[in-house]
């Protein structure tokens, strides 16, 4: 089980940080990788806003360089510790972008 990136919600207000989940790597919760995003620069707002692209209100990222997308925010069964999604991002070393 790894610990899926902090979670944003991409809405009018721009993006709603909405907690630190598990993953599961076999039946993953954020299915969609966009692929357009460089992952030597990500934040939560550019992985937001290539998940919006996609018509994905929500968008995960781990490892501080990796983003997904998906349509719905995990159960609170997926729930994890805020330490649990300590990597920095890559783009922005003072704000979270997941776990590894």
């Amino acid at each position: 089980m790894a610990v899926q990136a902090v979670q944003y919600q991409h809405g009018s207000t721009g993006t709603e940080h909405v907690g630190c989940f598990k993953e599961n790597k076999r039946d993953r919760h954020f299915k969609l990788s966009p692929g357009n995003y460089d992952p030597k620069s990500l934040t939560p707002e550019k992985c937001s806003s290539v998940c919006g692209a996609y018509m994905a209100p929500y968008a995960g990222m781990t490892d501080g360089r990796f983003c997904f997308c998906g349509s719905s925010k995990p159960g609170p069964s997926y729930k994890a510790a805020d330490g649990d999604c300590s990597s920095t991002c890559s783009g922005d070393d003072k704000t979270k972008c997941g776990g590894s």
